[in-house]
C-alpha cells in the first residue's frame, strides 16, 4: 500500500505546521495543494519538507480561475491526479488542514507500516473506489457556554452530528471510476468523498457509544466560535454569489448555522491518549487566529451586497 495524504490548504498558516507534522506521522506521502494562498502556508511546508526525507512532502498549487475564490471539487480532483498519475498512489487519504487523527489510531509503532490506522486502510480498502470512514471528534470553542469553558484539547461535543453520526470520508483506493470532478448540475462544493467510491468499514462500527470511544478525525474549527462564524458567512455568501437561486438565504442559514446551535449539547472529555503523540507539535496550533474566510466575506459582502439579502451575518459584518 501506498499511502498519499491529499490536504488541501488555503491560508492555513494557524494550523498547518501542527496538521502537515501529523499526518506525516501515518502517511507515506503528503501532497499539499496551496489553493490562493496570502498568508505564511508556502513557508510552513517548505520548513516541514525539510523536516522528513526528501520527497516525503510535495506541493502544488490550483492552476484555474475561481470566479469567488472557490472551486473545491476541482482542486480536488487535481490532487487525486496528481496523487495517481505522479505519486503512484494506491491509497488516499482525505485530511483537510484543519485535522489530525487521535492518537489511538497512531500509536506509537516500532514500524511506521505498524501503526493501526493503516492496518484498517489495507484491511478493508482493497477494491478501487473502497472507503473507510471514521467518527468525527469535535473540540468545542472555549468561549462558548459556560459548562464547555475549558481547554478544547480535553473537551469535545458528542450530541448529534457532533458525535453520534456514521462519521466522515476518511481514506480509499484509488481506481479509474474514482474521481471528484463529477457533479452533473454543476455544483462543485461540500462532496468530501469522490464519485465512485463505497463505503467499506467504519471506524468505531454501528453502535453511537462504541463510535465516541473509538477516536477518530480531530476536526479544530469547532474550537474556535468565531471561526465557525466566519466560514459559515463565507460559504453562504459564495452559495448566493455562485450559485444564485439554488438555495433560499432561510436555507443557507439553516444548512451551515447547524455548527453554531448549541441546544441539546452534550460534552464530555478527551482522554489525554488522544493528544498525547502531538505533544511537540501543539505549538504550532494558534486557535486565536483571524479566519481568513472573514475577510473573505467582507470582500464579497462589498463586491456583491445583493447576496447578504436575509442571510444571517453572526454580527461579523
Amino acid at each position: 500500500m501506498k499511502l498519499v495524504g491529499l490536504m488541501l490548504v488555503r491560508n492555513e498558516d494557524w494550523i498547518l505546521g501542527f496538521s502537515l507534522r501529523a499526518a506525516l506521522m501515518w502517511c507515506d506521502q503528503v501532497l499539499v495543494m496551496l489553493d490562493t494562498c496570502t498568508d505564511r502556508s508556502a513557508d510552513i511546508w517548505t520548513e516541514v519538507s525539510r523536516e522528513v526525507s526528501v520527497g516525503r512532502v510535495k506541493v502544488s498549487g490550483a492552476h484555474f480561475p475561481a470566479t469567488t475564490g472557490w472551486e473545491e471539487m476541482l482542486v480536488r480532483q487535481q490532487m487525486l491526479e496528481i496523487a495517481v498519475h505522479q505519486l503512484e498512489a494506491t491509497h488516499c487519504a482525505i485530511i483537510d488542514a484543519d485535522e489530525c487523527l487521535s492518537g489511538n489510531l497512531l500509536e506509537v509503532a516500532s514500524r511506521f507500516d505498524e501503526a493501526p490506522i493503516r492496518k484498517i486502510i489495507a484491511q478493508h480498502a482493497t477494491r478501487p473506489g473502497d472507503l473507510v470512514s471514521a467518527p468525527m471528534v469535535s473540540p468545542y470553542d472555549v468561549n462558548g457556554p459556560s459548562r464547555l469553558r475549558v481547554h478544547p484539547l480535553n473537551t469535545r461535543r458528542i450530541d448529534g452530528y457532533f458525535g453520534r453520526s456514521s462519521g466522515i470520508s476518511l481514506a480509499f483506493r484509488v481506481g479509474r471510476d474514482v474521481r471528484w470532478q463529477n457533479a452533473a448540475d454543476g455544483y462543485t462544493l461540500h462532496h468530501r468523498h469522490p464519485h465512485g467510491s463505497t463505503p467499506t468499514h467504519a471506524i468505531g462500527g454501528t453502535n453511537e457509544d462504541q463510535r465516541i470511544a473509538a477516536g477518530g478525525v480531530i476536526h479544530w474549527q469547532y474550537a474556535s466560535k468565531r471561526r465557525l462564524q466566519a466560514k459559515a458567512l463565507w460559504y453562504k455568501l459564495v452559495e448566493q454569489i455562485q450559485f444564485p437561486g439554488r438555495s433560499t438565504p432561510e436555507d443557507l442559514n439553516e444548512k451551515y448555522g447547524w455548527t453554531l446551535r448549541t441546544d441539546g449539547m452534550e460534552a464530555i472529555p478527551v482522554p489525554d491518549t488522544w493528544i498525547a503523540p502531538y505533544a511537540g507539535l501543539l505549538k504550532h496550533l494558534n486557535l486565536d487566529a483571524e479566519p481568513w474566510q472573514l475577510a473573505e466575506a467582507r470582500r464579497l459582502a462589498v463586491s456583491h451586497p445583493h447576496a447578504l439579502k436575509g442571510l444571517d451575518t453572526y454580527g461579523l459584518l
